[in-house]
């Protein structure tokens, strides 16, 4: 299959996506219910290039390990009772592709309430604030971050596209 092909199948996905979630947001609003977020959050050592594919590589073994558990949550209480009950796994998986890649940095995971900037995603846009967040922070934790919301599971979206 040529490559616009896929391109195309993406951005279709994506939009479904997209509305979908813009639709469960809207419901939750007009039933006066707030939608809480918790977002996954990866700091890199540095913003060498190698500790930033490094940072890339710890994302997706994470993400590839529990896609099919957060996939099937619907509540942000599961959602964090499935973080807090892994975070020592979290850290562990983390740490190995960390060893893997040759470097001796530890790797620290937690489930808190962070500062973010605001950011768009699709047609959800998050304001700055406080945001709880799973954050795995890799050696000094000095370089550029990549996140993602992880409950509604819009990085299990991501990772794949």
């Amino acid at each position: 299959m040529r490559r616009s092909s896929w391109i195309g199948y993406i951005i279709v996905i994506a939009v479904v996506v997209a509305l979908g979630l813009n639709a469960y947001i809207q419901e939750k609003r007009q039933m006066g219910e707030e939608t809480q977020y918790i977002r996954f959050h990866v700091i890199a050592n540095s913003d060498s290039s190698e500790d930033q594919e490094l940072k890339l590589r710890v994302r997706n073994v994470l993400l590839e390990r529990f896609r099919d558990e957060f996939e099937k949550i619907d509540s942000v209480e599961d959602s964090r009772k499935l973080i807090k009950e892994n975070l020592r796994e979290i850290e562990n998986i983390a740490l190995k592709e960390v060893r893997r890649s040759g470097k001796m940095y530890r790797v620290q995971a937690q489930l808190g309430n962070f500062s973010f900037p605001t950011k768009a995603h699709g047609n959800l846009v998050l304001p700055a604030g406080q945001y709880e967040a799973l954050r795995v922070v890799i050696g000094e934790g000095g370089g550029a971050n990549w996140w993602c919301v992880m409950f509604p599971p819009l990085c299990f979206v991501d990772i794949t596209h």
